[in-house]
């Protein structure tokens, strides 16, 4: 890293990542590998966690060079609570925008939270923002979701004068479909998509939904695929072992339920298959979901194996040898879940939504197991047999294909290097004010 001649302010290349809450918590552990992209990359990495709560839990590790501008403690409800008595022009500026918002109550309430939780962030970054030599700095802000993540790097960047600085999105899921929302509504679309410089979806079926949406912003999206690492012991694929495999938080939108019922419809003809689910297993929620496992299907044929990390999901793949991989959501972005097990060669099950459709490709020799986007217990029983019941060689043959697709598409080596290095073209391309000493 250079600096500048009087040694004080940092020149040489900065990603200001805003994340919701990496490196708190468990969430977003998809973001670990590319942040250690970035680290390698940037001079810099200063991460911000847009979550009030964030750091009410544990920290993870971060490289070196990074740096967290954490939130306050103390939970959402006191934030908000300081933030109306210590910003009260801006606690009204946020209730009166969300008043004039062009949605349904419910919607109105939802650009209400969204405002607030920005100005809350967004103050706690600014009294930090002039430590870090920015305005020289060639930098670029990444936010990693299209929602208050890149909320609070616009309000960051406007308050603190750093027009000159891009503002780049990724968008995924939740952050895409409005659809997703019960008020079909999500904040500021607008003034995001005018206010920042591109947007990189993760899918191609999220491109073409933001740019049908947003057709003025059309030339401002294009596609970035996320990615995931080469397996432990890739090639384990084991027809035998007679067991599907999910991982993800145990959420409604994940519809566990529907996959509790399709494998009890296939015990019921007969058909011994296991099920195995990664993921927390810490609310009460994930508690109900397992307690229908334990009501609809045969005893010891199912484990919740709890929540892992990146590291560890790699090594349960190793050791566990599985049969197919399935996902069964009504919503999605493109699962990281589904790359890594393309990544272990494991034949793929998903249901066509969101991008899940691009990790399947049936014309490259893979196995076709793209379900409706809202198929019933049957309709999954159906081509879950239809694998564990194919010819060996075919399902030597699928398997290998999956792993194929996942070195061609999915590999984050790939992928990840490749958003990073246009990151960087970015950051580098910028127009740094001139000082007097300059």
């Amino acid at each position: 890293m250079t600096t500048s001649a009087g040694g004080a302010e940092p020149v040489g290349t900065t990603v200001v990542l805003f994340t919701l809450d990496y490196p708190f918590g468990e969430g977003e552990p998809f973001l670990e590998p590319e942040v250690r992209v970035l680290a390698d990359r940037f001079d810099r990495v200063i991460i911000v966690p847009s979550a009030t709560g964030a750091s009410d839990r544990t920290i993870r590790d971060v490289p070196v060079n990074a740096v967290v501008i954490a939130p306050s403690g103390g939970g959402a409800l006191r934030a908000v609570a300081r933030q109306a008595m210590r910003h009260p022009i801006q606690t009204l500026a946020a209730f009166f925008g969300s008043i004039s918002a062009q949605t349904s109550v419910r919607g109105k309430l939802q650009e209400l939270k969204f405002r607030i939780a920005v100005s809350i962030r967004s103050n706690a970054v600014l009294r930090t923002i002039p430590a870090m030599g920015l305005l020289r700095a060639h930098c670029v802000f990444y936010a990693y979701w299209l929602d208050l993540p890149v909320g609070v790097a616009i309000d960051v960047r406007q308050r603190a004068g750093l027009a000159h600085i891009p503002i780049v999105s990724r968008a995924h899921g939740f952050d895409v479909y409005a659809e997703r929302h019960a008020s079909n509504y999500l904040p500021q679309r607008e003034e995001i998509l005018r206010g920042i410089s591109q947007v990189f979806s993760v899918s191609r079926a999220g491109y073409d939904y933001l740019r049908r949406r947003w057709p003025a912003y059309s030339e401002k999206i294009s596609v970035a695929r996320l990615g995931a690492r080469a397996a432990v012991n890739p090639g384990n694929a084991d027809q035998d072992a007679n067991t599907v495999v999910s991982c993800s938080f145990i959420l409604p939108v994940k519809r566990l339920e529907l996959l509790i019922d399709s494998l009890a419809e296939l015990q019921s003809r007969g058909r011994g298959v296991r099920w195995r689910h990664i993921g927390p297993v810490d609310t009460a929620y994930s508690a109900a979901v397992q307690l229908r496992a334990e009501q609809f299907l045969a005893p010891g044929s199912f484990e919740f194996v709890g929540g892992l990390d990146n590291e560890g999901v790699r090594d349960w793949y190793a050791n566990n040898p599985a049969s197919a991989f399935i996902n069964v959501s009504a919503s999605e972005g493109v699962p990281v879940s589904i790359m890594e097990g393309l990544a272990q060669g494991l034949p793929i099950l998903a249901t066509d939504v969101g991008g899940n459709s691009e990790t399947i490709d049936p014309a490259s020799g893979m196995f076709d197991g793209l379900l409706p986007a809202d198929p019933s217990p049957e309709d999954v029983a159906d081509r879950i047999e239809a694998l564990l019941r194919s010819d060996r060689t075919e399902y030597r043959r699928w398997a290998d294909a999956s792993f194929d697709h996942w070195k061609r598409t999915w590999s984050s080596d790939v992928n990840h290097s490749s958003f990073v290095a246009n990151l960087a073209e970015i950051a580098l391309s910028t127009e740094r004010p001139m000082t007097r000493a300059e």
